[in-house]
């Protein structure tokens, strides 16, 4: 499997509700993208799918590469906030993870949101190394109290 670090530019210039690629972020490098079990703690039917979930815009792919080495975490999916927001835990400096292309034809978003789903399974286009030192402004480390049964 090939990886690439750099980044077409055209990733970032797509329209968000209509888009060509959608985008997933991961700690593990797999060849294939399976479908599987989603579970929301907070209880939206949407976010409860045997599927592959991405975003249709690049950065909001970025915390899902980073989202597994944390305690407590939340990730916007709207176009105007796709950050995760910290509540337990620290990004090491040099971390990295993968954010995968995938083309967008088998999968689709009943709402107007970024997140997209595919109930099959994916090959990727191309798989991107990401690091956690480029896309700081993806995160926002929050001192407050996390609703742990969350």
């Amino acid at each position: 499997m090939n990886v690439i670090e750099e980044i077409d530019p055209k990733y970032y210039e797509q329209d968000y509700r209509n888009p060509v690629y959608i985008f997933h972020g991961s700690r593990v490098l797999v060849p294939v993208l399976k479908a599987h079990q989603a579970v929301c703690k907070g209880g939206h039917d949407i976010n409860n799918k045997n599927a592959v979930y991405g975003s249709s815009m690049f950065i909001g792919a970025i915390p899902y590469a980073f989202k597994n080495i944390l305690n407590h975490c939340a990730i916007g999916s709207g176009p105007d906030d796709l950050t995760m927001k910290i509540y337990d835990g620290v990004i090491p400096e040099d971390d990295y993870g993968y954010v995968y292309v995938c083309d967008a034809k088998t999968f689709r978003n009943p709402r107007e949101d970024c997140q997209f789903f595919s109930e099959e399974d994916v090959v990727p286009i191309a798989v991107i190394k990401v690091y956690y030192r480029d896309y700081k402004e993806c995160f926002v480390y929050v001192e407050d109290n996390y609703p742990r049964e969350m």
